[in-house]
C-alpha cells in the first residue's frame, strides 16, 4: 500500500511540475495590468505607472477605476504609445459618488508581445499608501469582458513577512550556537 501511495505521489508531483513549466514557457495571451506607485513629494500626490502587457484587439479597452472615496484628482503625465493607445481620464466625484476612470483604448490590433506604459498623477485621500485597483477589460462596444485587479510590478513585503524572516533567522542562529549533547 505504501509503495502505491509513493508512486502516486511521485507521478502527481511530476505532473504538477510539468504543468507549472508549461505555464512558465507559454504565458497567457490575455491583457495584464501591473503598476508601480511612488510619492511625488507633494502632500497627497502620488504617481502611478501602469504597465500594459498582452494582446488587445482594435478598439478594445482597459478601464482602471479610481474610487471617489480614495482619489480626488487624476492627471495624465505620459502616454507611452500615442499612435497605438488612446488614453482618457475622467475625474472622481465624491458628491455624485462616481469613480474616476483611466480608459486606455487600442487604436490598432495589439499583439501578445505588446508592452507599454501610461503614467498618471493622482491625489490620494485614502489612508496609508495607495495600492491595487480594480480594472475592466472592455470590448469594442464597451461591454465588460472581465474585471480584475492590478498587480504590483515589484511586490513590497508586508511587515509581518519581515518579522517572520527575522524570527526564523534568529532561531537558526540560536540552534547553531547550542552545543549538541551526546
Amino acid at each position: 500500500m505504501k509503495h502505491i501511495h509513493n508512486k502516486f505521489l511521485r507521478h502527481g508531483l511530476a505532473c504538477a511540475a510539468f504543468l507549472g513549466a508549461m505555464a512558465f514557457i507559454a504565458p497567457s495571451q490575455a491583457q495584464q495590468v501591473s503598476y508601480e506607485v511612488m510619492h511625488s513629494g507633494n502632500s497627497n500626490v502620488w504617481q502611478y505607472t501602469y504597465h500594459f502587457n498582452g494582446e488587445l484587439p482594435l478598439f478594445n479597452a482597459v478601464n482602471i477605476l479610481f474610487p471617489s472615496s480614495e482619489f480626488s484628482f487624476l492627471q495624465l503625465v505620459h502616454n507611452g504609445a500615442p499612435g497605438q493607445l488612446d488614453v482618457l481620464s475622467t475625474q472622481p466625484d465624491a458628491i455624485l459618488q462616481a469613480d474616476g476612470q483611466l480608459t486606455v483604448t487600442a487604436l490598432d490590433n495589439l499583439p501578445a508581445s505588446f508592452n507599454n506604459t501610461v503614467r498618471i498623477d493622482v491625489a490620494w485621500t485614502g489612508q496609508g499608501r495607495p495600492a491595487a485597483q480594480s480594472w475592466q477589460l472592455l470590448d469594442d462596444s464597451f461591454n465588460v469582458l472581465a474585471t480584475r485587479m492590478t498587480v504590483p510590478l515589484t511586490p513590497i513585503p508586508e511587515a509581518e513577512t519581515w518579522a517572520l524572516l527575522i524570527a526564523g533567522l534568529g532561531l537558526i542562529h540560536l540552534r547553531r550556537r547550542k552545543p549538541v549533547k551526546a
